[in-house]
């Protein structure tokens, strides 16, 4: 005799055997769960053999000849009742007995034929032909739900390809004719019930969800079924880090507290992967009292970084390489008779809002915020070569053979026609023959360009105080202010290597805010904005307004620099110039008191524009 089952005395086993088994003996061992032992009637499927129980009844693969707590082996003496239509595989053995296991079968197909079976025991149950057409019933209803889900999903190669990976062709092929012939019918009407029923709305082939999904336009929103309108009518377009696995923004040297409005320049890959990200930003402000006045020395902050990600959740994030160092750009406080024209930035001493961009032959240049010179002027903008005041900038740069002149050896103080008592926010950019220049106001437009020793000069001394930017925006110019985020690069509207550069196909792009100040709330939009790269750097295009994809409105978001991830001269374009397919570094400020970054691909930058009036009506670049 075979080993008893768990659950089962010698007695109930051996009754078992005999066919003559009824109840569990009284033994200490029987189990909790009452075994009933069932005649069936019919068979399910064909792809499990039958099987005798030793007393002359065939036991169909599908019957329930026991119920069996799962935690019970099945007795040696009984083959396997296979589970694929209730969604259990029984060939998982243990210790050479079948059991029970407790997962999802593969072959939901297996037992796509439902055949009744005419074999019966002499010990039958009163009502187990009923309790067996219940159980036929049930299980022909899953097997139709699972070929529905794959009709719905795959179609009919998704069937064809269920019915080759089942045991049915072959269980066919030995069948009587007359169960064949029962079966093909049990599986016609299977298919002609597939296809005139309705498909399932949530599936993946449904052509309804393809063109909701498809549609990117207004029409393709999502609505709000009951009322037909639109939940929300997104102005914005959200840009998504792509190093980042759920498109957030990556955070900038994490346990820096203090540091906020950041600009990173990527250097060439030459450099070396742990030179390759120069980091400058705003750092704590120290106060002090001097002659009764309040006073705020403000500082920049430098350093190396490179990028790493956290573990197990694989989220870059930009960590110090070398130690931050406060930058040696040295101020002088006012003496107490020169005033600033807005009476807060009287007690505002030293460098603010850093950015660095490159010249193409390799210059690595820091503008900034600095108090003025002159008695006039409250604060003026600066200009430096960072590899005077970032200690191992000039190193690495050579080691990456890039040599270029120091210019700005020292700082350089930027003073213009009709110059402001406080000058802020200047865009550096190259112009068409490489020259440097500035960006200086948005609305109206005035562009400056640089002439060593002498005192800028405008491209235009009477630009038109309405241009592009305030017929796109449209805002309340009393409740808006424009002015500049980032430096100007230049970009090629083309994959790299798909096209020539030349002065049709090549814009000057960079970040503007567009700042609002309804009291008590401040909120700078994004926008992207490009010109023409030749004089007088006309408006050409400015994009939706642009939001970061993790970030929120708690605190301002200040953009302060955009550069190429991977800057080279391949074609001879310089540092300064990239293509749509090539990777920016947008980096901002979170409040006053964090930093952050994303990549993206310049293409995402250059959609989803508007045209200035006179360049058409119609979106930019695709």
């Amino acid at each position: 005799m075979a080993s008893t089952p768990l659950g089962f005395d010698a007695q109930d086993a051996q009754a078992l055997e005999e066919g003559t088994f009824s109840k569990p003996s009284n033994s200490t061992a029987r189990s909790s769960t009452p075994i009933v032992t069932t005649t069936p009637t019919m068979i399910v499927g064909l792809d499990s053999p039958s099987a005798s129980n030793g007393n002359g009844n065939v036991i169909p693969p599908f019957s329930n000849q026991i119920h069996i707590h799962p935690t019970q082996t099945l007795p040696t003496h009984l083959p396997p009742t296979y589970g694929y239509l209730n969604g259990i595989d029984t060939d998982t053995k243990q210790g050479g007995v079948r059991s029970l296991p407790h997962k999802k079968s593969n072959r939901a197909l297996s037992a796509a034929s439902i055949v009744a079976s005419s074999t019966s025991t002499s010990n039958a149950s009163p009502g187990a032909g009923g309790m067996e057409w219940e159980s036929f019933k049930m299980r022909a209803g899953t097997v139709l739900r699972q070929c529905k889900r794959v009709w719905d999903k795959d179609g009919l190669a998704g069937l064809q390809q269920k019915w080759r990976h089942t045991a049915v062709p072959s269980q066919l092929a030995r069948a009587p004719p007359r169960r064949r012939a029962l079966a093909l019918l049990t599986l016609v009407v299977i298919l002609l019930f597939l296809l005139f029923s309705r498909g399932n709305s949530n599936s993946v082939g449904n052509e309804k969800a393809h063109a909701i999904l498809r549609d990117s336009g207004v029409s393709g929103a999502i609505i709000d079924r009951t009322t037909g309108t639109h939940r929300s009518a997104n102005k914005a377009k959200v840009l998504e880090s792509f190093t980042n696995p759920y498109g957030f923004m990556n955070l900038i040297d994490p346990y820096a507290g203090g540091v906020f409005n950041p600009s990173i320049l990527v250097l060439p890959d030459t450099v070396g992967n742990d030179r390759r990200f120069l980091f400058v930003a705003r750092g704590p402000e120290k106060y002090e009292v001097i002659d009764g006045d309040d006073t705020r020395w403000e500082h920049v902050l430098g350093c190396f970084m490179i990028v790493l990600k956290r573990a197990h959740l694989n989220l870059p994030y930009l960590a110090r390489e070398t130690e931050l160092e406060t930058l040696k750009l040295p101020a002088k406080r006012k003496v107490e008779y020169l005033r600033c024209h807005d009476p807060i930035f009287d007690q505002f001493i030293g460098p603010e809002d850093p950015r660095l961009f490159f010249t193409n032959d390799g210059q690595p240049l820091l503008i900034y915020s600095q108090t003025g010179r002159s008695p006039n002027i409250c604060r003026a903008i600066y200009l430096i070569d960072a590899r005077v005041v970032v200690p191992g900038l000039s190193k690495a740069l050579k080691k990456g053979g890039w040599n270029a002149p120091i210019v700005f050896s020292e700082q350089t103080d930027l003073i213009r026609d009709n110059q402001f008592n406080i000058e802020k926010n200047w865009a550096p950019f190259l112009g068409e023959k490489d020259e440097l220049h500035f960006h200086v106001s948005l609305v109206p437009q005035e562009v400056y360009k640089y002439v060593p020793g002498m005192t800028l000069r405008a491209l235009d001394p009477n630009p038109p105080k309405h241009n592009c930017l305030t017929s796109i925006v449209n805002a309340q110019m009393n409740r808006v202010k424009f002015h500049h985020a980032t430096p100007l690069l230049r970009a090629t509207l083309c994959r790299r290597g798909e096209c020539k550069p030349d002065i049709h196909n090549t814009v000057l792009f960079g970040m503007i805010h567009v700042k609002y100040h309804p009291e008590p709330y401040l909120f700078y939009e994004r926008r992207i904005v490009t010109w023409n790269v030749t004089a007088p750097y006309n408006y050409l295009s400015v994009s939706k307004p642009l939001t970061y994809s993790g970030t929120n409105q708690a605190d301002p978001i200040f953009t302060v620099s955009i550069a190429w991830d991977h800057p080279s001269d391949r074609h001879g374009l310089g540092l300064n110039h990239g293509f749509l397919d090539d990777t920016i570094v947008t980096s901002f400020g979170v409040g006053d008191y964090g930093s952050a970054y994303i990549d993206i691909l310049a293409r995402d930058l250059l959609t989803d524009h508007e045209i200035c009036e006179g360049f058409g009506k119609h979106s930019l670049f695709g």
